[in-house]
């Protein structure tokens, strides 16, 4: 999938809020719908299932 810059900075500001949607729309100006909407249709894009999202979130807590 390919970002347009909107999306790069959805991407981001969802990042940066450490994945809280209510407080990265805030951030960027956005409704929290959009952000919702926009990770909905990026798993898709990528076909990432509930099991793989369960093990990047995990592999990421452990980075930390």
């Amino acid at each position: 999938m390919k970002l347009d810059i909107a999306q790069l900075n959805y991407f981001i500001a969802i990042v940066d809020a450490n994945l809280n949607l209510t407080l990265a729309a805030q951030n960027i100006h956005v409704t929290q719908s959009a952000l919702s909407q926009f990770i909905i249709n990026f798993e898709k894009e990528e076909n990432l299932t509930n099991k793989e999202k369960e093990e990047k979130e995990i592999k990421e807590l452990s980075d930390k």
